[in-house]
């Protein structure tokens, strides 16, 4: 299902004010250029979900924070909505994310009370062998609403960070994340998700308001969603979605990569 079905069966007066008010966010911002460029380009979110979406922008006031406030507000409602991967399922997935990024979601989830506490006891599990590290982080999550990963395309039981550059900002560069963050260390988990847990493409709805993402090819044989890397000429690694999981997931021991 596409947003494109979902929009040719609004009548036309709806049409071109779901055009109007998606100008409004292209022309406020460089995200909301991506956005709007990513709704016509999304072809695994739910028809319900695409509806919920367009009909959140058509009932917002007219001006672009509405608007977004509005969009990000119906795709937080439908989340981890896309399909499964396909291909074989992979033994291990990797999430990078800078370590002051992780520490507030600590804190956020009410597992520290402060940044400061959070990071004392993310510093006391570097380097321990991945079984300890597994015990003592089962009920610390590795995310929180929506966790993001990759996997090894040639080897998906291979340690993805294996196949990608050795510092932080490399690893940025190929993975799409937050150029803002440029510069910052980067924790490094690996880790197996219980059977249970579906693997899946991401949809618009879980990039939000997000630059650095692009829907996967509309492509019979696109696998998985693919990362919008920060620098030309590099290649897309596999990316994923899944509901969060904690540490007690972990394979390898944690890494911090420096820039």
């Amino acid at each position: 299902m596409s947003f494109s079905d979902v929009f040719n069966g609004l009548d036309p007066a709806k049409q071109a004010e779901v055009r109007r008010r998606l100008t409004i966010l292209a022309e406020a911002s460089a995200i909301g250029r991506q956005v709007e460029q990513n709704l016509w380009n999304e072809h695994r979110l739910p028809r319900p979900s695409a509806s919920d979406i367009l009909g959140a922008l058509l009932s917002a006031r007219d001006d672009a924070g509405e608007l977004k406030k509005a969009y990000t507000g119906a795709c937080h409602r439908h989340t981890l909505r896309g399909p499964h991967i396909k291909g074989v399922r992979p033994g291990l997935l990797g999430r990078a994310v800078t370590r002051k990024r992780y520490c507030a979601m600590l804190v956020e989830a009410k597992k520290f009370s402060s940044e400061a506490s959070a990071r004392a006891a993310v510093r006391r599990r570097l380097g321990l062998p991945a079984g300890e590290t597994a015990r003592r982080m089962r009920r610390t999550p590795l995310g929180r609403y929506v966790q993001w990963a990759t996997f090894c395309r040639a080897d998906r039981d291979r340690n993805p960070f294996d196949s990608l550059p050795a510092g932080a900002d490399g690893i940025r560069d190929h993975l799409g994340l937050d150029p803002a963050e440029k510069g910052q260390p980067l924790l490094l988990f690996v880790y197996r998700l219980p059977p249970d847990v579906p693997i899946l493409f991401p949809t618009v709805a879980d990039a939000a308001w997000h630059y650095a993402f692009r829907p996967a090819p509309n492509d019979p044989n696109t696998e998985s969603g693919l990362t919008l890397p920060l620098v030309e000429n590099l290649v897309p690694q596999p990316e994923v979605v899944h509901k969060p999981v904690n540490g007690d997931t972990l394979k390898r021991p944690i890494e911090e990569r420096w820039p």
